[in-house]
């Protein structure tokens, strides 16, 4: 019943803050956004649909599903779908975390940080956002990955799979293929007992491992060479490498101390917001170090550094500004973060 215990607060937290969402109907969207794919084989689909502005062909298929006889967009069903993928990776947060080297005491407070983390918000609550599917997918692969780790083949297809299906969902899935390679190689779970340091497990695959790997390699070099050459509106997202975007995204990292500063942070400038709030991210980074816990501090900080590119470097800030759904994929690792800090605070009984 304790392993039943925690899964279930965890589904009764997500389901209290967001089922109210299931009655909040169309947000911003224009009805013919969703029924893109009506009508289109699977290879305009796939290769040829030149109507949207981004890559997203399993997103298509998905909304297309919520759209009714009459026409009608179907909401709720949109919201409910948002709400079951969100909860997914709710649940399998903690499970991946351990495949990637985490002990069990940081991984569950990490999944309960993201499960009550306050800028997921606007990626579950809105139903049109990615995010919740892309994260639930790319932790199912990096979950799987773990299990063919321990000598079952099967599981290396069900990652593979699983991380073909969110790279079609959004490209942002795309870095997830380093964790789900590393939680391959390790091939083990962590000790509880003692603290491990970064080189004591660095891995020494196997060939069947290091066959699974060039795999998950050859899946994301395939789709970066279709998402390159398909046709697609490039006019919408603007130019990149704006300090504001920069400040904006760092601040949903360190939120609880950029929420405490709110005052004396506002006259700041978004280069000294930005560099503030690195710092604090480096700082609970290094807090891990030092407490023996490299291997979580580093899968935490290429997360971050890994989700925060994209849109520094390819969005504007009046897209980005409209709200911290971006943020969303880069939300566990700000979980590892601050549920590192709980841990240390907290003891384990």
């Amino acid at each position: 019943w304790r392993r039943l215990a925690w899964p279930a607060l965890l589904i009764a937290l997500t389901l209290a803050l967001y089922t109210p969402s299931l009655g909040y109907g169309l947000i911003w969207d224009d009805p013919r956004w969703y029924g893109q794919a009506a009508g289109r084989s699977l290879e305009q689909l796939f290769f040829g649909l030149k109507t949207y502005q981004f890559y997203r062909p399993f997103s298509l298929l998905l909304n297309q599903q919520f759209i009714a006889a009459d026409g009608r967009v179907l909401a709720g069903a949109a919201h409910a779908a948002q709400l079951a993928a969100h909860l997914a990776a709710v649940l399998l947060l903690a499970p991946a975390l351990r495949a990637l080297g985490l002990k069990r005491w940081h991984a569950d407070l990490s999944a309960l940080a993201f499960a009550l983390y306050p800028m997921a918000f606007q990626a579950v609550a809105w139903q049109a956002p990615q995010g919740p599917w892309i994260l639930s997918l790319s932790l199912a692969a990096i979950v799987a990955a773990g299990r063919f780790a321990r000598g079952n083949a099967v599981w290396g297809l069900v990652s593979a799979l699983a991380f073909a299906a969110a790279l079609l969902f959004q490209e942002s899935a795309l870095p997830f293929s380093a964790f789900i390679a590393w939680a391959a190689m390790r091939g083990r779970e962590t000790r509880e007992g003692g603290r491990e340091s970064l080189d004591s497990l660095i891995p020494r695959p196997s060939t069947r491992t290091l066959l699974f790997t060039a795999a998950i390699g050859a899946v994301a070099l395939l789709y970066l060479a279709i998402w390159l050459n398909v046709p697609r509106d490039a006019n919408v997202t603007g130019e990149g490498r704006d300090a504001r975007v920069l400040a904006y995204v760092l601040q949903a990292v360190a939120w609880p101390v950029a929420r405490a500063l709110a005052g004396p942070l506002a006259a700041w400038t978004p280069q000294m917001l930005a560099l503030a709030f690195g710092g604090v991210v480096l700082a609970l980074s290094a807090a891990l170090a030092v407490r023996r816990e490299a291997v979580a501090a580093a899968i935490s900080l290429s997360w971050i550094v890994f989700a925060l590119l994209p849109p520094w470097l390819g969005l504007s800030w009046e897209y980005v500004s409209y709200g911290e759904r971006l943020t969303y994929v880069m939300a566990p690792a700000v979980a590892v973060l601050w549920a590192g800090l709980a841990a240390w605070l907290l003891p384990r009984a």
